[in-house]
């Protein structure tokens, strides 16, 4: 009984000790994600940004045709 007891009290420890290591790489993999969800905001939002800046040149340039003919 006593044997069974350490075994059991020891997969106990070791059952906490992958509960511990699981929620960690949870935590990790939650930050990581935060992180490429607030890259990928930022660079859509620079996207939108060039893209109108495109569209104002390309404007620009239709004008200047325009004027030139």
């Amino acid at each position: 009984i006593k044997t069974l007891e350490n075994n059991l009290t020891k997969s106990d420890t070791e059952n906490h000790q992958l509960k511990i290591n699981q929620n960690e790489k949870v935590k990790r993999l939650e930050d990581e994600n935060h992180k490429v969800k607030y890259e990928n905001d930022s660079l859509e939002k620079e996207l939108s940004r060039v893209k109108e800046q495109l569209r104002q040149c390309q404007e620009l340039c239709t004008n200047k045709d325009i004027q030139h003919k």
